[in-house]
């Protein structure tokens, strides 16, 4: 939101990550998977800001206007080699054993960009299997009901195998390999007599005759949403005192400048904020498309369907984790410009991160699919 509106793009903090690079492009580190057998899986994501796609093949052009390639090592590890427009979360991966590795990408009007990734680098969060509940079957054995939470903001893709797997027996149960962002229920559904078993990497959950009877149950979402439209507010107002901090800041850097170039900064400024109040309205008008009271049926009953909203909690998510970071980036550039106010941008990110916090916490319990019965 702020990064076009900064008088000072060189300062020390922003040189130094890679993701906030000013121009059409934007790449960054998601994080690894703990894959639980000694590899990792590495995720990335970009921001293309240009009007159309930004082509970039493997390896370097003959001119060094292009660079798109990975070292030690293979150069190509499955990087695109094409960057759609917009925010791509998740845009590829790759298997690797902690090894230091560097991606180094440059497109005509972007800064060279290096993104390391080794065993050291941050860690995404387990996917964690659930087991809901059991039915009998007509040979007197069960049937287990599972689910999933994907913490991450994207898609995870864990292959089967020894990350996962079902136990004892057969491994392969027809479990999917691709894990959707947040809860998701009732996603398979498989027969056993005594005990199963479903690991995923690091976690597992199992079944047992003694594990609850499936039934269609009810899911409350009105406290939930409440306090999600609550907290997008207080966040919203968090992003206009820091952006008022750095409008203070920049104005002195500005001091000298042109009348007309203050004219445009602050009526960039007022844009911004804008964009802020219209993406806290949207986020009221995305939670309300969700139903307060929901079913979820693990068996589906005859005359029923199933209801996605995972593309509209994944859009609520969105909105807390890239708002954090816009304030994140101010207060660090109002800091560099003016470095008596670290303290108070330090309480109120601190603030901030706590609110994104609760509100993932708030989103992760709103089930992804719902039951829904003429």
């Amino acid at each position: 939101m702020i990064d076009m509106l900064d008088p000072d793009c060189d300062s020390p903090e922003d040189a130094s990550e890679a993701e906030e690079v000013l121009g059409p492009l934007a790449v960054l580190l998601e994080g690894i998977y703990d894959n639980g057998d000694g590899t990792f899986e590495a995720y990335f994501s970009y921001i293309n800001l240009s009007a159309g796609e930004i082509p970039a093949a493997v390896g370097i052009s003959q001119d060094g206007q292009f660079k798109n390639t990975f070292s030690p090592g293979p150069q190509s590890r499955g990087q695109p080699t094409v960057f759609k427009k917009g925010d791509v979360r998740g845009a590829f991966h790759f298997t690797f054993r902690g090894e230091t590795l560097t991606w180094t990408v440059k497109v005509p009007g972007s800064n060279e960009m290096r993104i390391v990734v080794s065993a050291n680098s941050p860690r995404l969060e387990p996917i964690e299997p659930i087991a809901e509940c059991i039915n009998q079957n007509k040979a007197g054995g069960f049937v287990g009901t599972f689910g999933y939470l994907n913490p991450n903001e994207f898609e995870i893709i864990l292959p089967l195998g020894k990350g996962n797997k079902f136990a004892p027996g057969k491994e392969d149960r027809g479990q999917p390999n691709a894990f959707f962002s947040g809860r998701n229920t009732a996603v398979l559904l498989s027969e056993f007599d005594t005990e199963l078993s479903w690991q995923l990497a690091t976690k597992s959950a199992a079944v047992s005759p003694v594990t609850k009877v499936c039934a269609c149950t009810g899911s409350n979402t009105a406290v939930t949403k409440e306090r999600v439209i609550k907290t997008s507010q207080e966040l919203g107002l968090l992003v206009f005192i820091a952006t008022d901090r750095f409008e203070r800041a920049s104005l002195v850097r500005l001091k000298n400048a042109p009348p007309a170039a203050k004219k445009q900064f602050k009526k960039a400024i007022v844009r911004a904020k804008e964009r802020v109040a219209r993406s806290v309205l949207t986020v009221k008008d995305l939670a309300s498309t969700i139903p307060e009271m929901s079913k979820n049926c693990p068996q589906l009953p005859p005359g029923c369907s199933i209801v996605d909203d995972g593309p509209t909690i994944s859009r609520l998510r969105f909105f807390f984790f890239s708002t954090q970071k816009t304030l994140v980036r101010t207060a660090r550039r109002t800091n560099f410009l003016d470095p008596s106010v670290a303290k108070k941008n330090k309480a109120t990110v601190g603030r901030a991160k706590a609110i994104v916090k609760l509100s993932i916490d708030e989103l992760n319990k709103i089930p992804r699919f719902r039951t829904v019965c003429k």
